[in-house]
């Protein structure tokens, strides 16, 4: 995982930050974006649309600049997709063997071994598994953004839980036995029941909740301004710790989480 603070600037008609990280996100699980931090990688972007769409980027480490690039296409979307592969590609090199993949999708594999079975189709990410279906985030034809789905742990047709939605992506998940929680790359924290239904919202302004936890009682998020829980079903946010990290974790007395700076394993009392 790699900390990455964006500065992006746009003009009517091109895509924001939060699109612009999705399709990051949609490419690579490595890039952490955060509004701050030492030792974050600084991607600087400008785009323009117009009669000739043009873009440029420019990225740094600390007072380094690592490297620049300009691009010009027909949209400014596609000025947005070139310069979020650039980023893409500069964050996890590895990413370029899996852009071009075609055979992507759900698998399962006995644990002794033995052949993967195709359970879906298409690219996903993260993925749980919880009374006897397979629930991940899918990504949606052409724009790249992550809706939520699940899928029956012995094949069968997925079922569309949270739709693919052009404005944001759903990008981490955990389940219990009755929701499943998950957060948004536009601040949202929500619970919907495992088996369909309206979602509840339980958190607005999340800044980008990149970890998710849940117990008995709450529902614990990590986000750029620390550590946080709500009561399942909603109420008051509680700040556990302005401390922030890439894993998170709980069990009935303490939260968990390693630090972004030197990759300690923390802990904390709820």
């Amino acid at each position: 995982m790699e900390s990455v603070r964006l500065d992006l600037e746009s003009s009517p008609g091109c895509p924001g930050s939060e699109r612009f990280e999705a399709l990051v996100r949609a490419r690579t699980r490595r890039a952490v974006f955060v509004r701050s931090g030492p030792g974050a990688r600084s991607i600087e972007v400008r785009m323009h649309d117009g009669p000739h769409p043009s873009g440029s980027l420019v990225l740094r480490r600390g007072e380094t600049i690592e490297g620049t690039r300009s691009v010009s296409a027909e949209t400014c979307a596609d000025v947005a997709e070139a310069l979020a592969l650039v980023v893409t590609l500069a964050i996890d090199p590895e990413a370029a063997s899996e852009l071009g993949a075609t055979d992507t999708g759900v698998f399962k594999v006995p644990a002794a071994g033995g052949q993967p079975v195709q359970l879906a189709s298409g690219a996903a990410n993260d993925i749980v598994v919880s009374g006897g279906r397979v629930f991940y985030t899918g990504v949606g034809s052409g724009d790249g953004s992550e809706g939520l789905l699940s899928v029956p742990v012995h094949g069968g047709a997925p079922t569309v839980l949270v739709p693919p939605d052009p404005n944001y992506s759903v990008e981490t998940l955990t389940v219990d036995c009755v929701n499943v929680y998950y957060s948004t790359t536009n601040g949202m924290v929500a619970q919907i029941p495992i088996g369909g239904g309206t979602p509840t919202i339980l958190a607005k302004d999340a800044q980008q909740a990149m970890q998710i936890a849940v117990d008995a009682e709450r529902v614990y998020f990590m986000s750029g301004t620390g550590i946080a829980s709500v009561p399942i079903g909603g109420g008051a946010e509680t700040l556990i710790t302005s401390s922030g990290g890439i894993g998170l974790a709980v069990d009935a007395n303490n939260v968990y989480w390693t630090s972004m700076n030197d990759g300690s394993v923390m802990k904390m009392a709820k």
